[in-house]
């Protein structure tokens, strides 16, 4: 790190945060995840404001970087990334900015309010539809299916609209605007 221009220090406890803060405008901690229950505790006297933090994850699903964005994060980084990689994440962090794979925006961008975004023509009018009362055998022979095709069909949408059944995705769907 201290090859990249990064000033870097180990820490061991509050009191080693307290220390270098009285001589540096801003930190940023960079932990393990198994560490952040500690690290919650050492922040929480401290002027946040001063004080950020990057988050190495053992997993690198978008869950894993969305909850290591939900603990305040700055950054958050898989420990098994490159090093200069990790130097790229820290120096966006000391500039307030994060930076995240596409695959994890997607999917970030899915789960958060961007219900029904990606659905097709046809699964927003059966959406419609059953909102209107219509059967499943209804839209079977509506739509030239047979009731199992569209079970599986319906099935399909309630997952991609992260429910588990119809009542919970017209409601989903009432509520992104997808029924007028």
């Amino acid at each position: 790190m201290a090859d990249a221009g990064i000033a870097c220090c180990c820490l061991s406890g509050s009191g080693d945060l307290t220390a270098v803060l009285g001589v540096a405008d801003s930190v940023l901690l960079v932990f393990p995840e198994t560490q952040q229950a500690n690290v919650d505790g050492w922040l929480a006297d401290l002027r946040r404001d001063r004080v950020r933090t990057a988050l190495l994850i053992s997993d690198s699903s978008p869950q894993a970087y969305r909850w290591g964005l939900a603990t305040g994060a700055a950054g958050v980084i898989p420990a098994q990334a490159e090093l200069e990689d990790m130097i790229s994440l820290l120096r966006s962090a000391l500039h307030n900015r994060t930076v995240l794979p596409v695959s994890v925006v997607e999917a970030l961008a899915r789960a958060t309010g961007a219900v029904g975004a990606d659905l097709t023509d046809i699964e927003r009018r059966w959406l419609a539809d059953l909102a209107a009362g219509r059967t499943v055998g209804e839209l079977a022979r509506s739509y030239l299916r047979s009731e199992r095709e569209m079970y599986r069909s319906l099935s399909r949408l309630y997952r991609r609209l992260g429910v588990a059944n119809r009542s919970a995705a017209l409601l989903a769907a009432q509520r992104a605007g997808l029924l007028t």
